[in-house]
């Protein structure tokens, strides 16, 4: 502490001499509030970010499950009206079903009548998917022709299959199984793609109980 002598009025008073405060901001500071400004603006953009992709994923996943359910009746309805032995017969395999459906019953002769036309001819419903385009198709053949097609996209795997001799085991659709099992397993695995190039996956499966064999 230094100090200096001062006559006032007389008397002899010692002041206290205090260095000149420093004025302006310091290099440390300016960093920090640097710092925070970057992370405040980080924040605020990934926010902004997340907000701008979770609205189409939340919309493609409502499309996806709506149409899922809509192809899930469509198939498991055909499957309900078909003798197993029906599908057996037709070569079935994970992405191949095709069967005639029951319309009655054939009592003096203890059998099904399955379904035709007008003419007399057979009516088939065909059920193809191809993993190249990821569709479904949906056939129905008379005489050996297309009549009718619908398709389905956005299919990521084959969806037909049934169960094993034990029930153990999922496997993919054949005729040896499905004579065992008496059911057709359909799983739906969907997929679309929406903002910057983010995949929204879902999945819907169902067992269609065969009862008409």
């Amino acid at each position: 502490m230094t100090g200096m002598r001062s006559r006032d009025r007389g008397h002899i008073s010692l002041q206290r001499v205090l260095p000149a405060k420093e004025n302006g901001i310091s290099l440390v500071e300016v960093l920090v509030v640097m710092v925070i400004l970057s992370i405040a603006m980080a924040s605020m953009f990934a926010s902004l970010s997340i907000g701008e992709i979770s609205f189409p994923i939340s919309t493609a996943k409502a499309d996806l499950q709506s149409k899922a359910r809509i192809i899930m009746d469509w198939i498991s309805r055909d499957v309900r009206q078909a003798p197993v032995w029906e599908i057996g017969s037709n070569n079935p395999s994970g992405s191949h079903m095709m069967f005639r459906k029951v319309v009655g019953f054939d009592i003096p002769g203890n059998v099904y009548e399955l379904e035709k036309d007008s003419l007399g001819n057979d009516i088939y419903v065909d059920y193809e998917y191809n993993a190249t385009d990821e569709t479904i198709t949906r056939k129905v053949i008379i005489a050996g022709a297309e009549t009718r097609t619908w398709q389905f996209s956005n299919i990521t795997a084959p969806p037909f299959f049934t169960r094993t001799l034990l029930g153990n085991n999922i496997v993919a659709l054949n005729q040896a199984d499905l004579g065992n099992a008496n059911a057709v397993i359909i799983t739906l695995n969907s997929q679309r793609q929406v903002g910057r190039g983010y995949n929204v996956p879902h999945a819907l499966t169902t067992e269609v109980k065969i009862r008409n064999e």
